[in-house]
This record gives structure tokens, sequence and C-alpha cells, in this order.
């Protein structure tokens, strides 16, 4: 008898407000977030649209000041023209 525990699958909220943030909620996606704190934020993602192969985006943005906020719109933004481009 296989004495394997369990597996949890934990879906995290990080990331929604960026590269995924645009995205249709059909689209499948799993990202990695990352920033310090203070002037750098980055992400990346795999994201699935139905009906084609996965997509890898990746997004680093540093030198910029200002709060978390304004990183994450622009990671967004970002994610909105990745759709954009595939349709």
């Amino acid at each position: 008898m296989n004495h394997l525990p369990a597996i949890r699958v934990i879906r995290r909220r990080t990331g929604l407000d960026r590269l995924r943030a645009k995205l249709p909620a059909s689209w499948r996606a799993a990202d990695k977030t990352g920033g310090n704190g203070e002037h750098t934020s980055n992400d990346i993602a795999v994201i699935w649209p139905p009906g084609r192969p996965p997509v890898i985006v990746t997004a680093f943005i540093t030198q910029c000041t200002g709060p978390e906020s304004k990183r994450a719109a622009m990671l967004a933004d970002i994610g909105e023209l990745v759709r954009a481009a595939l349709g």
C-alpha cells in the first residue's frame, strides 16, 4: 500500500494585479512575482490561452520610484499588450 502524504494545492492571489490582471478569465496562468520593495518589480508567467500553446511572459521593471501599485499597473498593461497580440 502506498503511504504518500496527500498533496494540497494552494491557490495564491499574489500576482493578480500584475501580468494576469487584464487577461480574460478563460485563460489559465501561473506566475512568480518578485521585487525589492522599493523601486523594482517583476513577474514571470506561463499563460495558456484556450486552444493555443502556452506562452511564457517575463517583465522586469526597475529604477521606478513610487508605490508598488504603480509598478503593478505597468505589469498589468504589459499583460494587456500580450493579450492583444495573441488576439
